[in-house]
């Protein structure tokens, strides 16, 4: 398994406790897999990149990195790859609003400490070590999303007396139950400009709204 798809795998050790219960409308099931099939991209999003359905059975829950309180209703992932460049989506269906709100404060506050510890474990597994690492949030505009974050993630992992630069960013935003993400990472390639991930994103969101219905 690759390093950094491993990482959401085991990114839900970082998780909390669920948040306090509070009264608040529910997805009904069959909404909630509507919304998650209708809003992780597909192959026709990504013209010159390969599906790669055995790394997005792997990464299991994607969103795991959104879904630090109660379990969601159900998620889903796609991941693709072309080079040295891959693009993972993931989304899930909150049970209530009030989960969501949890989520968002976790995303402003926790997630780029979080991503960091977990991926510096998970790149000690494949006997690399992270000798730096920085994030850096920037802001992300999406229509008819709640709330919206964004982080760039400049890294060096060591093996063998060798260093290896290795790029990543990540894309999220909350639409009513649904936590969306979008993660992308390179190795010695330069990684989709944020206009790309944010036209992606809003892709993601639009789908997500339409299938609320």
């Amino acid at each position: 398994m690759r390093p950094f798809l491993a990482v959401l795998l085991v990114a839900t050790a970082c998780a909390r406790p669920a948040p306090p219960a509070v009264p608040a409308q529910e997805v009904d099931g069959t909404t909630a897999h509507r919304i998650v099939r209708a809003a992780v991209l597909r192959d026709a999003d990504l013209p010159g990149y390969t599906r790669d359905t055995d790394e997005a059975s792997r990464a299991g829950r994607v969103g795991s990195c959104l879904t630090q309180g109660a379990a969601p209703i159900t998620d889903r992932s796609t991941a693709f790859d072309r080079g040295g460049v891959q693009i993972v989506s993931g989304a899930a269906v909150a049970r209530t609003l009030a989960a969501v709100r949890e989520e968002e404060a976790f995303m402003r506050d926790e997630f780029p400490q979080c991503f960091e510890r977990f991926l510096t474990f998970v790149f000690a597994q494949a006997d690399l070590t992270v000798t730096k690492y920085r994030s850096t949030p920037f802001r992300v505009r999406v229509p008819r999303a709640d709330a919206t974050f964004g982080y760039r993630i400049d890294m060096t992992a060591r093996a063998n007396g060798r260093s290896v630069p290795v790029s990543a960013a990540a894309v999220a935003a909350t639409a009513g139950h649904t936590e969306l993400l979008l993660v992308t990472s390179a190795v010695r390639a330069p990684l989709p400009d944020r206009a790309r991930l944010t036209a992606l994103l809003t892709k993601m969101v639009t789908r997500a709204r339409a299938a609320e219905r």
